[in-house]
């Protein structure tokens, strides 16, 4: 981290989003919890700043996710366009996908040369092959323990509960990791706050199973690549 870069004045945050939104950059959900992380992207369509708030669209598919953090006191969001993380509180979302959150009240700059592999606009790739189908999804929920992926209405999720795959690959940049895993949990997404809106997502929860040492270390490794944007001082 760098001090010198970081942003408090509050006018010098709207510019520095107000920029990002006219560029049409990504700003990435990027949070830590309960021994997860959860990544993925979303797009400023509204920075407020006199209504102290922000408005970002979000895919339907990521609502479970949001379910998941509601009420944390704070969530990390990180703008690679300039490098910074910023923690903002969710306030509403509307029926379409548009997610307010507060102000942010300061913008930390993050020196990417402090954390090799970090790669924020890369997500986590997962193939599944059995002897009946290959899919690839990308993956939003990630620990050591397993992992989750969301598959909409329109989607097959050719999944059964206690099922195991035994042909899984799991790629995040130059890291690949083949492995086992079993089918934990099938949950279909609620529609949250939503009122009146057909929802057909289901979430898919894979717990791994079997895995060596070096299976564990490849593992730790995406987690710690992710992770270490708020571990370094």
């Amino acid at each position: 981290m760098h001090k010198d870069h970081d942003i408090h004045d509050p006018l010098a945050i709207y510019r520095a989003l107000l920029k990002a939104q006219s560029a049409n950059h990504e700003l990435f959900l990027w949070q830590e919890s309960a021994e997860h992380f959860y990544k993925f992207p979303t797009k400023i369509i509204k920075v407020d700043r006199e209504g102290h708030q922000l408005k970002l669209k979000i895919a339907l598919e990521y609502i479970g996710m949001v379910e998941q953090l509601w009420g944390l006191d704070n969530v990390s969001f990180y703008l690679p366009n300039g490098s910074f993380y910023l923690k903002l509180i969710f306030k509403r979302i509307t029926p379409n996908g548009e997610l307010l959150t507060t102000f942010p009240q300061e913008m930390i700059f993050f020196d990417r040369r402090s954390a090799p592999r970090f790669h924020p606009e890369k997500l986590i790739k997962i193939e599944f092959k059995s002897t009946s189908f290959k899919t690839h999804k990308n993956c939003y929920d990630f620990s050591r323990g397993g992992f989750s992926v969301i598959y909409t209405k329109s989607e097959q999720s050719a999944f059964e509960l206690g099922q195991k795959i035994s042909q899984l690959k799991i790629t995040y940049d130059d890291l690949v990791v083949t492995c086992s895993a079993v089918v934990q949990e099938l949950t279909p997404i609620k529609p949250f706050v939503f009122e009146n809106i057909p929802y057909g997502y289901k979430k898919v929860s894979f717990r791994f199973v079997e895995l060596n040492q070096d299976q564990k270390q490849k593992i730790a490794s995406i987690i710690g690549h992710h992770l270490g944007i708020f571990r370094v001082s």
